[in-house]
């Protein structure tokens, strides 16, 4: 679940939209790019986004659904 995000790149993005940027966790969007700040996964607390990616590293160019 996301839980907090904020806009990264209003727009100048050259990737397929779910695509990982860089860390901490920009990812592209249709136009821009936004970065996530706070998750939470099924069934457990919510994570700042870097100790989410302690447990769930996430590399450039990685595309999530």
């Amino acid at each position: 679940k996301l839980l907090a995000s904020e806009l990264a790149q209003p727009d100048g993005v050259r990737a397929l939209p779910g695509t990982v940027l860089d860390e901490p966790l920009g990812i592209a969007c249709g136009v821009g790019a936004v970065r996530l700040v706070r998750l939470q996964k099924a069934g457990g607390k919510p994570l700042s986004v870097e100790d989410f990616l302690r447990g769930t590293p996430l590399p450039p160019g990685t595309v999530i659904a």
